[in-house]
């Protein structure tokens, strides 16, 4: 190939990355200043159930109520031995409720399946059903039953009543708060719940036996929903 021919190629060759070196870049369309910012979504208006720090009052709720089993719960705990708490609960809850304008003129009952104890160890939960402890054949029924409802203040109010467990009935003392009332928006239903804690010790219902294994003494938390008739 002559001489002249590689220098004209390499001439033109040079020319085209020159122009294509003077190409713009396109440039992205500013946004407009004018385009509306997106306002976030306004949360809804609680309802007064769910209104934060403001305790239910009574009045508001009162009515007759039949327990809902699936949010009634009996909760309790003993000690192992001294070492540590262990847990279980109460899974079969039923009663009524009927609550009035003021509290000497409600009322409260609550029975618990004593064979529908669980600690999640079948094991020990067909021990404690046994003799040894709760016996639930020969006392199939832990009870409730209010005597006296007084306020204590804050949405709180003092529940004594007796409490029937082994086959012993006794008085005993709950402070119960109530957690909240309003309609279900699921099906529309008007539901009200309490929930307090107390101590007792089971010597006091005759349930004597292996008292190093597991503590006298049992801490209960009783929650219970209740759905207006």
């Amino acid at each position: 190939m002559k001489l002249s021919t590689i220098a004209t190629v390499l001439a033109l060759s040079v020319a085209v990355s020159a122009c294509d070196d003077k190409k713009e870049t396109p440039k992205s369309e500013p946004t407009s200043a004018q385009e509306p910012v997106k306002k976030a979504d306004t949360p809804p208006a609680p309802t007064a159930a769910q209104e934060p720090g403001a305790a239910p009052k009574l009045a508001d709720a009162k009515g007759s109520y039949e327990l809902d089993p699936a949010h009634s719960t009996i909760v309790f705990s003993a000690k192992h031995a001294g070492f540590s708490w262990t847990y279980g609960m109460f899974t079969k809850v039923t009663g009524k409720m009927n609550l009035a304008d003021e509290p000497d003129k409600s009322s409260v009952e609550i029975e618990a399946d004593a064979g529908s104890v669980f600690t999640a160890v079948k094991k020990r939960d067909d021990h404690l059903k046994g003799g040894d402890f709760l016996n639930a054949t020969q006392f199939p029924k832990i009870t409730f039953k209010s005597t006296k409802i007084e306020a204590a203040g804050d949405g709180k109010y003092k529940v004594t009543g007796d409490l029937t467990l082994h086959g012993v009935t006794k008085p005993v003392t709950v402070e119960m708060t109530h957690v909240g009332a309003g309609e279900f928006p699921v099906d529309k239903s008007f539901r009200t719940g309490f929930e307090g804690s107390f101590t007792i010790k089971r010597s006091d219902f005759d349930m004597k036996n292996m008292l190093a294994a597991a503590s006298d003494e049992l801490r209960l938390t009783v929650a219970v929903e209740g759905v207006r008739k």
